[in-house]
């Protein structure tokens, strides 16, 4: 630690995120995210075609319940189709915020290693606005890219549950013919 409480010496840069672990490693409660997501993405044929009904029967709650806090409305899973389409809509979310920032992960990495080398040679501690700047955007990038690997696997494991009840359903109806 340097001298001050503002200043902290960086030995090594946190990495949240290893490609070659994946990510059934991370601990990681999405519910209100993905919830957001199914909601988004919601469509009337979902919910055994009962969700505008769903919506209108918390609208109504919503409005003659007095409470000071408003009401949570959270869309819970449903069916893989909606599933899927949660997923992806996280993953595009991501991507897309991901894509906004003007460096990558691997460049922030080098040029925070870069300056970490340099400090660690001159015995000065990580204290400059542009480093703890990078600091925080590295997290950022980090948590958006697990949040992205974790709605790709999702995607991917739905998509071959949905191939394989495909593929059983075409199979009972050659056999029924």
């Amino acid at each position: 630690p340097g001298k001050s409480s503002k200043t902290v010496q960086l030995h090594t840069i946190p990495t949240f995120y290893n490609n070659k672990r994946g990510t059934s490693n991370v601990k990681f409660d999405g519910s209100h995210i993905i919830a957001t997501c199914r909601l988004i993405v919601l469509t009337e044929q979902d919910y055994d075609g009962r969700a505008l009904e769903l919506l209108e029967r918390f609208l109504w709650k919503q409005e003659h319940t007095h409470a000071d806090v408003p009401l949570d409305f959270v869309a819970h899973a449903q069916g893989d189709h909606l599933e899927y389409r949660a997923l992806e809509c996280l993953y595009r979310l991501v991507t897309r915020k991901l894509s906004h920032y003007p460096t990558t992960i691997l460049e922030d990495v080098d040029k925070l290693t870069q300056k970490s080398n340099q400090q660690q040679q001159q015995q000065t501690p990580l204290d400059t606005r542009e480093q703890w700047s990078l600091l925080v955007n590295l997290g950022e990038k980090q948590s958006l890219e697990v949040l992205s690997k974790i709605a790709l696997d999702g995607m991917n494991k739905k998509r071959k549950l949905y191939e394989i009840e495909e593929n059983k359903r075409r199979t009972q109806e050659k056999h029924n013919r």
